[in-house]
């Protein structure tokens, strides 16, 4: 019996590779210096070099990010 996983609405907007890439470095502690303001979320992702990013949240899915790494400036999420 296969084991299916149910993608939440927000985890659409990245690709597979980023959004487990993302979910690692989380597991890791990698994922620093988070701050929630109303609906805005920024954070920064401890590596070398260390990436700022930011994130407004709309009913709780992203709709506008911002990442200083260089999948973001590639123009991928």
């Amino acid at each position: 019996m296969k084991r299916y996983e149910v993608m939440q609405e927000w985890e659409r907007k990245f690709d597979e590779l980023a959004l487990s890439r993302g979910k690692g470095l989380w597991k890791e502690g990698k994922v620093a210096d988070i701050k929630k303001a109303d609906s805005n979320i920024t954070a920064a992702v401890m590596g070398v070099p260390r990436y700022e990013i930011s994130m407004a949240m709309k009913e709780n899915i992203p709709f506008r990010m911002k990442c200083q790494c260089p999948k973001f400036r590639s123009g991928r999420n």
